[in-house]
């Protein structure tokens, strides 16, 4: 059976748009939900139900939702119970067995979700996928409906999330980790050249969207979901071209095995598409901005921007006006969505190791 969760909540700091009743309204109810989800994992049988999977995933997105930064020095921190939340998750997942894609369609989209979590939560700390899980997830992939967005870019989670890893373990960056990160880009490029149809979307005509969008580029999506999965699909390059750019002064290389021009090409490839991915993932702002009267407002879900933003800022392969725009971003989004992390000077003094 899973362990138990914490049985308190963290403390974590209110904010000038969070007043202290809402704060301690929010701790107590979580740590009621908390008590009941360490009641249901006790029971074998609640354990396994699709109302546990949904109450610990709950509990992770109110983590997520509510994490302040405290002055980490990495940029790939996390909160450490939203961590713990994420890998009950994956312990859930595979107590719950194959059989569990087979009950029902919500069980499918719930597993779908989960494994997503479980590999965002691996990618942004660095770490590799746990083998049991890899195992597992491969096993039951096959009952997945093909049509989940999921599924089709399970294998390149799995690639991205192993380059990762490795370049953090590695204090230099190998030649060889370099031509992986490329080849997984090109095989990301295949992907987004020949999607399947139900990831269409529209690109705008030319310089004809609204004055304060970035180059006036902006990209039309029938869904919320479907521009959040193009932009993690886009935010996987950012970190293969960060690895190709910004970290290639780190590569360790025999000098009969590369030359010079190898390592200038790898940088000017890194910057030639970082400036295409940049303008995507601009493009999409407007996505998640409402406006009314004349006045724009952040929707609660250009939450999601705030990853990409923040590294297409600090990257030195990124096109200068492209990072100054992502800074303005962070600022409004910042403010609308009361997320001062996202500006935190501390925020970032060790995204050149963490990509």
């Amino acid at each position: 059976m899973p362990a138990p969760w914490p049985s308190m909540p963290p403390p974590w700091p209110p904010t000038p748009a969070t007043p202290h009743r809402h704060h301690d309204a929010a701790r107590a109810n979580y740590a009621r939900a908390l008590s009941r989800v360490n009641a249901a994992l006790a029971d074998p049988r609640t354990a396994v139900q699709d109302q546990t999977l949904v109450a610990v995933l709950v509990l992770a997105l109110f983590e997520a939702t509510v994490f302040q930064d405290s002055g980490s020095s990495s940029s790939s921190s996390a909160p450490t119970s939203w961590v713990a939340h994420t890998w009950g998750a994956m312990q859930l997942l595979m107590l719950r067995g194959p059989d569990q894609l087979a009950s029902s369609l919500v069980a499918r989209q719930l597993f779908a979700h989960a494994s997503n979590n479980i590999k965002a939560s691996c990618i942004q700390r660095s770490a590799p996928i746990p083998q049991p899980f890899l195992e597992f997830d491969g096993r039951v992939r096959g009952l997945l409906d093909g049509r989940d967005l999921a599924v089709p870019l399970a294998d390149l989670l799995h690639k991205v999330c192993a380059i990762k890893a490795r370049a953090r373990e590695e204090q230099e960056r190998s030649l060889v980790l370099l031509l992986e990160a490329l080849q997984v880009d090109q095989e990301i490029i295949a992907f987004c050249d020949a999607p399947p149809p139900t990831l269409s979307f529209t690109r705008e005509p030319f310089l004809q969207g609204p004055a304060w969008t970035y180059q006036r580029i902006v990209h039309t999506y029938a869904s919320l979901r479907l521009c959040k999965v193009w932009n993690a699909v886009r935010l996987l390059r950012i970190f293969l071209l960060s690895l190709l750019g910004d970290d290639i002064a780190h590569c360790r290389v025999d000098e009969t095995l590369a030359e010079s021009h190898t390592l200038s090409g790898l940088n000017e490839y890194a910057r030639k598409h970082m400036a295409e991915v940049a303008s995507d993932i601009l493009a999409t702002v407007p996505s998640f901005v409402h406006t009314e009267n004349g006045t724009r407002t952040f929707l609660s879900a250009g939450r999601c921007l705030g990853w990409p933003l923040g590294i297409l800022e600090l990257s030195t392969v990124c096109p200068p006006d492209a990072s100054r725009y992502a800074r303005r971003t962070l600022e409004w989004l910042a403010e609308d969505l009361n997320l001062p992390q996202a500006i935190d000077p501390e925020r970032h003094p060790g995204s050149r190791d963490d990509w």
